[in-house]
C-alpha cells in the first residue's frame, strides 16, 4: 500500500461522541465502555488523570467528559494508537485538556513518573491462546510482562491518596489483587461482569 492511500476509519458512537477506529489499533470494546462508565460512579472529583494504554483514547475521552476540570495524560506504547488517539482528542476539541504521548508504562524513565489522582487502564491481560498475527494487536491484548510489573507501573504514576481503576479477567483477578496488596493498594469497589451463552437465557 502506498503512502498516499487514504486511511479508512470506522466510527464508534458513544452517546454522541464520535470515536474513530482503524486497523491495527485495538478497537473500542465492551470492557472499556463499562470501565469508563463505572469510574464516574465510584471515583470522587479528581484533577490529574493518567490513561495507560490509551488505544483509541476512549477512556481518556470518557474521563474528560465526566471530570470536566481534569487534565488527562494518555500514553500508549504503539505509535499508531498514539496517532489515532490524538486525532480523536482533536476531533472532540479536548486538546487543551488531554495530551497523548508514546510511552511504555512499565519502562518510564525515572524523571517521567508524574503523580496522578487517578490512573485508569485496560491492560493486555491474556497470557494464553494463539497470538494475533498483528504485532500491535498482540501487544494490546496479550501480556508481555507479569501482573507485578503492571501494578508497579500503575503505582508509580499514582498519588499515595489516588485511585487505580483497571480491568482484569476473572480467572486471574486474584493475582492482580495480590500484587496490588503487596504495594499497599486494596479494593474499594469491584464490578464483576458475567457473560452467558444463548442457551442459558
Amino acid at each position: 500500500m502506498s503512502d498516499d492511500t487514504p486511511i479508512t476509519h470506522q466510527v464508534f458512537d458513544l452517546q454522541g461522541m464520535q470515536i474513530l477506529q482503524r486497523e491495527p489499533v485495538h478497537k473500542v470494546g465492551t470492557d472499556a465502555v463499562l470501565l469508563g462508565g463505572w469510574i464516574s460512579k465510584v471515583v470522587p472529583l479528581v484533577h490529574k488523570i493518567l490513561d495507560a494504554g490509551t488505544g483509541t483514547g476512549i477512556l481518556a475521552l470518557m474521563a474528560a467528559r465526566h471530570f470536566q476540570s481534569a487534565i488527562i495524560h494518555a500514553i500508549d506504547i504503539d505509535p499508531e494508537a498514539v496517532e489515532l488517539a490524538s486525532l480523536n482528542v482533536l476531533q472532540a476539541d479536548l486538546a487543551s485538556r488531554i495530551s497523548v504521548t508514546c510511552a511504555d508504562l512499565i519502562n518510564l524513565p525515572e524523571g517521567q513518573n508524574l503523580k496522578y489522582d487517578l490512573v485508569v487502564s485496560n491492560p493486555p491481560y491474556y497470557n494464553t491462546g494463539i497470538l494475533p498475527a498483528s504485532e500491535s494487536k498482540s501487544r494490546a491484548k496479550h501480556m508481555t510482562a507479569p501482573e507485578s510489573s503492571w501494578m508497579r507501573g500503575l503505582q508509580m504514576g499514582n498519588n499515595p491518596e489516588g485511585h487505580i481503576c483497571i480491568i482484569v479477567p476473572g480467572e486471574s483477578a486474584v493475582h492482580w489483587v495480590r500484587e496490588a496488596n503487596a504495594l499497599g493498594y486494596y479494593t474499594c469497589d469491584r464490578l464483576n461482569v458475567f457473560s452467558r451463552s444463548d442457551d442459558t437465557l
